[in-house]
């Protein structure tokens, strides 16, 4: 299991891990369209899982890089409050 910085997603070093069938954890970069647009969606209140009182997570299917995954959207409210002061809109 590797667990490392969003420098992972450069397409030659998931393509090593694929071959190689290591697990990884990592943060997504907003620069992949996917994780833009997935931010930019309204999820369904049904598919929130809460953790704590002002945390909530969602579990969604990619296959980037042909390599099937699970993302891991953690919302946290006061992170988000920050965000809209800041003008972060997602």
């Amino acid at each position: 299991m590797f667990i490392q910085n969003d420098t992972l997603w450069v397409y030659s070093k998931t393509q090593l891990l694929k071959e190689n069938k290591f697990n990884w954890i990592t943060r997504i970069p907003h620069s992949i369209k996917k994780s833009k647009i997935l931010l930019s969606k309204k999820i369904a209140s049904s598919k929130w899982k809460k953790i704590e009182k002002e945390y909530k997570y969602s579990v969604h299917d990619s296959n980037y890089g042909n390599i099937p995954q699970k993302w891991l959207l953690i919302y946290s409210e006061c992170k988000y409050g920050k965000d809209r002061k800041r003008r972060y809109f997602y």
